[in-house]
């Protein structure tokens, strides 16, 4: 028999279900052997062509942030390095229009890649 509960409190003693199914509620529900389990709605060809279109667009961004030299060195630097890296080449206006537009970019580029 079929059995709803929320995500969280799906646990190894609700083990082996066939199936789940999110309710888009913040519950789930599993599916065991011998229950009917519902058919999953199919996409229709333009919700298909939007998801496309935004994992490109996705793709794009993170390519083009690898391909962004301040972004990229940035990338490979911890905190502190970055931290001393801006005290040492930051002491101006402008540089720090620079450096700010770089983060500002790769916070950019991060949100949309985590859909935050």
């Amino acid at each position: 028999m079929s059995v709803t509960k929320p995500v969280d409190q799906v646990t190894d003693a609700d083990r082996p279900f066939i199936c789940s199914r999110g309710n888009g509620d913040g519950t789930v529900t599993l599916y065991y052997d011998g229950d009917v389990v519902p058919q999953l709605p199919t996409p229709t060809p333009a919700e298909i062509a939007a998801i496309l279109t935004a994992k490109q667009a996705a793709l794009a961004n993170a390519t083009a942030a690898r391909q962004y030299a301040k972004l990229a060195a940035m990338r490979t630097m911890t905190p502190a390095q970055l931290q001393v890296w801006i005290a040492a080449n930051v002491t101006n206006l402008a540089q720090a229009q620079d450096a700010l537009l770089t983060l500002a970019i790769g916070q950019c580029l991060l949100m949309n890649a985590t859909g935050v």
